[in-house]
């Protein structure tokens, strides 16, 4: 009856969600049918199905979310035009921008800025406009690029990276400020003095921070992370808690719960005494204000606005009366306390508001990785939750130890940190199952140890949130007993993602799968572990996860029966990746000088295609052009054998019982090891000077079934002769010509005693000796204008 106690409220009837779903989901498969991913777009289609049959309830609503669906992915197709392919096998050399660019201003990482063109615009720019300034202008300003700068292609492999899946381009162009011209400024004089006090607040975290903290009290207050040090991030993306430094959700609902809800309650308490009626008005608009303002000055990212609305919406809940129906259909009179905000309406509401005023946006991997998290937390924390509670209990010796006498109050400790761990583990797993499809189509890679550092992690982040708030807000002479706290929890928290780094599968390299099955086999796992009813299909839904699962893990890749071997367009600088039996992956080199990404967008794609565990490297030399893709290759694909030098900072990063193979001068035998004999495949390491610099470059030599291969670094002088007087003289299948094709004295002596049949050249621009080689009529090319190069010998004859 209406006002007892005992009476539980029905399950949400939630009519939104499937709304939401349908809409959103149709918007994606229309995207992805614009842009001809026509394999997305019927993986989504058939996500679609399952999920509108297993929630419709009737066939009416089926229909009708059938329409929707439909309806959403034809609006989709039709407003937006296919992008400019980041994969496109035209390649684009260094060259001057001819043509200007129009858009909406976006601020990204690192002091940079993108410009974002108009939904409307039939063209896309052939690269990404990025552009750095200390004074850009503010987010949402309407900007033209004037036609100039030069154009940096991406790094390209055989295998297209993210960036050019993504559409992004095939280049980026760095512009100068004259190259920029403001139409419309996005910021009004509320803008510009929340602008101004972002700067306030950086200055006052900044005298928070230690040595050890440097730059992460404001990276974790306002999302500022350009002071932070070199590789802090990649720290946190390699441990999987780089959401906790990334300003979202999570960061709002902290704020809410640590300092906005603590000081709004005592303020109502104060009015409640006075004026009543005015409590709950104050509290709702106060609240909502201040996680707007908090929104503002974390940078107004979309992420973080839309937390605030979502809390605002939630508090707004408790004004709407509640009602249901008796079991005899009467109606009850509504409560007078309001009803609870419940979780998946409000997600619904949000996601149908993105989808319709902002299609495109869906299309945003951090918006998608934003509502996936929610919703895998909203839909399965609970059900992981029971099924962690539900593993091996303390031992009778200890639970009788802790239920006697004083070990009653340890007992109800230990049994509230029990949960509490577990209920952090528990949302962990949840968001992570629910991105996981997008997580690893995106970024080929998952740090397992994260869903056990979101515990500890969170509780530290809280912590140092909390602190770093009230020294900002206390006065200047009372900061440094903050600030002494924030050292010491900010060293505690790096100090244990540092360890965390160090354990095996940090992160997880994974082997490209086709969207679908990572879909189904997600998918799976919600309906064998989601929700607190037993079904009867969970039991086979849950066994068949687990085959699932297994089977996209397992290596797919076969074994090579030749030899492959690619060298990679990095511009200035080399690149060379091979493979054959007995030897899953050889780098040699990997590095470049005027361009970046080359690990994610041109090396990671093609280990992550062969299936790569583990690598074998070769450097050369300890040049940046040589080695400035090696220290991601090395924190996530660990070598066993390291050839050549290990600079300071490789060193660092270096696995246990890491091989170190390198020579003063002279030829040694690397490949087969040891005694072993009856290989196809023969690698020799050379080096002709020990001197340091270009004339201490290493080469390497490769023989297969009678064909020889020979990759030099930068030596051109004294260390090439030394090479070429350790190497035996013969015919070779191809040259990796030396010092990205510079005018070497010892050209005619080189091609005298190698006798190339190919020469290929790892550079960004024409080469000096390309014409010396076309008069000499020998077939030749380079990265700059043929792309990434490829080489593939038959198996070798018995």
């Amino acid at each position: 009856m209406h006002g007892d106690p005992r009476k539980v409220d029905p399950p949400p009837a939630r009519p939104l969600a499937p709304l939401a779903g349908a809409l959103a989901l149709g918007t994606l498969t229309g995207l992805a049918a614009a842009q001809e991913e026509f394999s997305r777009a019927l993986s989504l289609t058939a996500i679609a199905l399952v999920s509108g049959g297993l929630s419709s309830g009737s066939l009416r609503n089926l229909f009708v979310a059938l329409a929707l669906f439909l309806g959403a992915a034809g609006r989709a197709v039709l407003e937006h035009p296919p992008r400019l392919r980041g994969n496109d096998p035209q390649p684009v050399p260094s060259a001057t921008r001819d043509h200007a660019a129009v858009g909406s201003w976006q601020t990204v990482a690192g002091g940079l800025g993108r410009i974002r063109p108009a939904p409307q615009e039939r063209t896309t720019p052939a690269h990404r406009l990025l552009y750095k300034s200390p004074a850009p202008p503010p987010d949402g300003s309407w900007v033209v690029a004037l036609p100039a700068g030069t154009v940096s292609p991406f790094p390209r492999g055989p295998i297209p990276g993210p960036l050019a899946r993504a559409g992004a381009g095939r280049g980026t162009t760095y512009l100068h400020p004259d190259e920029l011209v403001v139409l419309e400024r996005g910021a009004r004089k509320s803008w510009e003095f929340i602008d101004a006090l972002r700067r306030g607040i950086a200055r006052r975290a900044q005298t928070l921070e230690g040595e050890r903290s440097r730059g992460l009290m404001r990276a974790l207050l306002i999302g500022e992370r350009r002071a932070l040090p070199a590789g802090r991030t990649d720290l946190f993306t390699r441990t999987g808690t780089r959401h906790l430094l990334a300003l979202s959700g999570l960061h709002v609902a902290l704020f809410a719960v640590l300092l906005l809800f603590p000081i709004t309650r005592l303020v109502g308490r104060w009015i409640r005494l006075h004026r009543p009626p005015w409590e709950e008005p104050f509290l709702f608009s106060s609240r909502s204000a201040v996680l707007l303002m908090y929104a503002a000055l974390a940078g107004g990212s979309a992420s973080v606005m839309r937390a605030a609305v979502a809390v605002s919406l939630a508090q707004f809940a408790a004004w709407i009366p509640r009602t249901w129906k008796r079991d005899d259909g009467g109606a009850v009179p509504p409560r007078t306390s309001g009803r609870v905000a419940e979780g998946l309406s409000v997600w619904s509401f949000g996601l149908i508001l993105e989808v319709l005023s902002d299609p495109a946006g869906l299309a945003e991997l951090s918006l998608q990785l934003s509502y996936l998290a929610t919703l895998g937390i909203l839909l399965g924390a609970r059900g992981f939750l029971r099924f962690l509670e539900a593993g091996p209990a303390p031992s009778r010796s200890i639970e009788a130890e802790l239920s006697s006498g004083i070990g009653r109050f340890w007992r109800i400790l230990f049994q509230k940190l029990r949960r509490f761990c577990l209920g952090g583990l528990a949302v962990s797993l949840a968001a992570s199952l629910g991105t996981l499809p997008v997580v690893w189509d995106a970024f080929g890679e998952i740090a397992p140890i994260g869903w056990f550092l979101a515990v500890p992690c969170g509780v530290l982040v809280a912590l140092l949130l909390g602190l770093g708030w009230i020294g900002v807000l206390l006065p200047l002479p009372l900061t440094p007993i903050p600030a002494e706290m924030i050292e010491v929890l900010g060293g505690a928290l790096l100090s244990l993602l540092e360890f965390a780094d160090r354990m095996p599968a940090t992160p997880l390299p994974l082997p490209p799968r086709p969207f679908a099955l990572l879909a189904l086999a997600s998918g799976l796992v919600a309906l064998g572990w989601v929700g607190t009813r037993a079904r009867p299909w969970k039991g086979p839904a849950k066994r068949l996860a687990l085959c699932a699962w297994g089977g996209l893990l397992l290596p797919w890749a076969a074994a090579p029966e030749g030899l492959e071997l690619h060298v990679l367009d990095v511009g200035h600088g080399s690149a060379a990746v091979l493979r054959a039996p007995g030897v899953a992956a050889l780098i040699f080199d990997a590095g470049s000088r005027d361009r970046t990404r080359i690990f994610s967008e041109a090396l990671r794609p093609l280990l992550a295609r062969w299936d790569v565990s583990r690598t074998e490297v070769g450097l050369s030399h300890a040049h940046l052009d040589h080695r400035s893709g090696l220290t991601r290759l090395i924190e996530r694909y660990p070598p066993r054998r390291w050839l050549g030098p290990l600079p300071g900072p490789l060193a660092a990063r270096a696995p246990p019982g890491m091989e170190r193979v390198d020579l003063e001068t002279g030829r040694m035998r690397v490949w087969p090891p040891g005694a072993v004999g009856g290989s196809p495949l023969v690698v020799f390491w050379l080096r002709g000077s020990p001197e340091g610099g270009n004339e201490g470059s290493r080469a390497l030599e490769l023989g297969w079934g009678g064909q020889r291969i020979l990759l030099c670094g930068d030596a051109e002088a004294a260390g090439l002769r030394g090479i070429l007087e350790a190497l035996p003289s013969g015919p070779h299948r191809l040259v990796l010509f030396p010092h990205h094709g510079s005018e070497t004295p010892l050209l005619a002596d080189l091609l005298r005693e190698l006798e190339p049949a190919e020469v290929w050249i790892s550079s960004g621009v024409l080469p000096a000796v390309g014409p010396e080689l076309e008069r000499r009529e020998i077939p030749w090319a380079f990265t700059g204008s043929a792309g990434p190069l490829a080489l593939r010998l038959d198996p070798a004859p018995p």
